[in-house]
């Protein structure tokens, strides 16, 4: 039993140093919301390295690579290990980005946030904001999309070698950001007792990325005379869409986190959402919202209550909102949005 805490407690720590567990959006509602767009830092700084990466990773070697092997090691040259993170390095912690707030102080954030006060995990980081494409999101979803979609690319790979089809393979990775290590376990509820949809989308979005990278029509990469170069520019904004915000894009709290949560959207926040800059928003989120393949996969999960449904959590169920512009995503309400459902998990 002492051994299993003891694995517990170090799996605890280990993922709080290689994510901050979760993201405040509601907290960018007390700024004038006025952040500057992040995406051309990122983008600069995503194709240089991805560059350096193809020279010395891989072209340089005698190991001759599949298409299908780049995004997997491009995604842990960024990250190899859980303690360096090169995109952190170089942006977030030379403060390149604007970033809200300006400075990560984990007692401080905490207390400011809506996660404050004495529940497990009684002091959990709480990421910072980024604005990019439109979109407010905590900085721990770059973390996602690049960790997260590296396993999700993995997992997808390898059903593909089975024999699995593109959308049998798709149903392997969403699934597997559902067990014990990812959303349902040491990376999401367990730890923070929220079960995070953005994450989920993040997670997915760098699987997209990846099956971007050197496939389809218009490949970011190509193998030209024996040597992998790149070919158009990696651009940030064609993988984050409204899904990643957490205030629009609730999670699922645990009874002890949901009962802090919603006493401070109460207290502080549900009157905020009469704010012009807040409606304006939430309206921008609305006219982009699409379902894709992993939103309708998750939609049929909910339906059938294999995952949890997050409505009944959301920002407008807490304040008792009937405004539809102040609702959360529209395909996540079962009773306004009607879609295909998903009866078997096995497929």
């Amino acid at each position: 039993m002492f051994k299993f805490l003891l694995t517990i407690f170090f799996t605890l720590l280990i993922s709080s140093s290689a994510y901050a567990l979760e993201a405040d959006q509601y907290w960018i509602w007390k700024t004038d919301m006025k952040q500057q767009d992040a995406s051309l830092e990122i983008n600069t700084w995503i194709n240089r390295s991805l560059d350096i990466f193809l020279q010395k990773k891989i072209n340089s070697s005698s190991k001759r690579y599949e298409c299908s092997d780049l995004p997997v090691k491009y995604f842990r040259y960024l990250r190899p290990n859980i303690f360096f993170n090169r995109m952190k390095r170089d942006l977030l912690k030379t403060g390149k980005l604007d970033v809200f707030p300006k400075q990560k102080k984990v007692f401080e954030n905490y207390n400011k946030s809506i996660y404050r006060g004495f529940i497990w995990p009684f002091n959990m980081p709480v990421a910072q904001t980024v604005f990019i494409n439109g979109v407010f999101f905590g900085t721990d979803k770059l973390d996602h999309f690049f960790s997260s979609g590296r396993r999700y690319t993995k997992v997808y790979n390898k059903a593909r070698k089975k024999g699995l089809s593109h959308q049998e393979a798709l149903i392997k990775a969403i699934e597997f950001g559902l067990n014990t290590i990812e959303e349902r376990g040491v990376l999401g509820f367990w730890s923070s007792g929220a079960w995070s949809y953005a994450d989920l989308e993040s997670n997915y979005q760098g699987l997209n990325f990846a099956l971007d990278f050197c496939q389809g029509k218009k490949p970011i990469v190509k193998n030209i005379n024996g040597q992998w170069q790149r070919v158009r520019p990696f651009d940030i904004r064609d993988y984050i869409n409204p899904m990643w915000d957490e205030a629009f894009n609730n999670s699922y709290y645990a009874a002890p986190r949901y009962r802090g949560v919603s006493k401070v959207l109460k207290k502080e926040y549900c009157q905020m959402a009469r704010l012009p800059k807040v409606r304006k928003l939430w309206r921008s989120y609305h006219r982009r919202l699409k379902p894709h393949f992993q939103t309708l996969y998750l939609r049929g999960l909910m339906m059938i209550e294999q995952i949890p449904h997050p409505a009944g959590q959301s920002f407008s169920t807490i304040c008792g909102i009937k405004d539809p512009v102040m609702q959360g995503p529209k395909f996540w309400d079962l009773d306004r949005y009607v879609g295909p459902s998903v009866k078997n998990r096995n497929n």
